[in-house]
């Protein structure tokens, strides 16, 4: 396996980066849009705003891993030549 460049790492981070933030947003945003439809417009604790930005947060690595490793397959299936018929 070869060594990736620093210039490509730096591309990933970012690429990881951005994915994180979108999925803890998306995350975060359902759950409170859930909550409302349940309990109607009191409003919620800090606390339990905390706790469901940290479960959401520590949930989104996840997703960006895999967002990562799909943008990977996506983008070698890209480069590789088309065959023609």
């Amino acid at each position: 396996m070869a060594l990736m460049k620093p210039r490509t790492i730096r591309r990933w981070i970012g690429i990881a980066a951005q994915l994180y933030v979108l999925f803890t947003v998306i995350f975060f945003s359902f759950n409170v849009a859930t909550i409302v439809v349940i309990r109607g417009w009191s409003p919620l604790p800090p606390d339990v705003l905390y706790y469901l930005f940290v479960r959401d947060a520590v949930i989104s690595i996840g997703f960006a891993a895999m967002g990562c490793i799909f943008m990977a397959f996506f983008l070698r299936s890209l480069r590789q030549p088309q065959r023609r018929s």
